[in-house]
């Protein structure tokens, strides 16, 4: 059974990582009514967060996210948009935000889009794993070429890369 709902005076950290917990809570959660509270809880710590730090990337994320379980699309979206706005790359959620923003591609406009397709380039060039993960999500989504075009991009700048420095996408 989960906890009684944090001071809504804590500090704003302390929110974050309450509301990270009642969204983590609610994806387990068999009732449905415990489910929803769980997500109301998280939604009302969160709307604080962005009250006192409205450009905070990670408030952003973990919005998308929530809105996600509770199946808001729409503001799934709207909320996922600003994280990009606030933090074009985050280490902790990226990964998702990457997964989320491939999945749902025909939604958003073009700078969002690019903002997309930078953090999956940047996420996948982190080991040999993430980008065949990455290169997955991206295969499966109308992003896939651009993904391509940006990591052949990114990737000439490279000093072993060159052998193919004359190829224009």
């Amino acid at each position: 059974m989960p906890g009684a709902a944090i001071d809504p005076r804590s500090p704003v950290r302390a929110l974050l990582s309450d509301a990270l917990w009642r969204a983590r809570a609610a994806q387990r959660a068999a009732d449905p009514a415990l489910r929803q509270r769980l997500l109301g809880q998280a939604e009302r710590d969160l709307a604080i967060v962005r009250t006192q730090r409205r450009w905070w990337g990670d408030a952003w994320i973990l919005t998308a996210f929530v809105r996600s379980l509770a199946g808001d699309r729409a503001g799934t979206r709207a909320a996922l948009a600003r994280s990009y706005v606030d933090a074009p790359y985050l280490h902790t959620g990226g990964a998702w935000r990457v997964r989320e923003g491939l999945g749902d591609w025909d939604s958003y406009d073009a700078p969002i889009r690019a903002r997309i397709i930078d953090e999956a380039v940047w996420l996948a060039r982190s080991d040999a794993e993430t980008y065949g993960v990455v290169s997955a999500l991206a295969r499966s989504s109308s992003g896939y070429r651009a993904f391509m075009l940006r990591t052949l991009e990114v990737r000439q700048q490279d000093p072993d890369f060159g052998p193919l420095k004359r190829v224009t996408p």
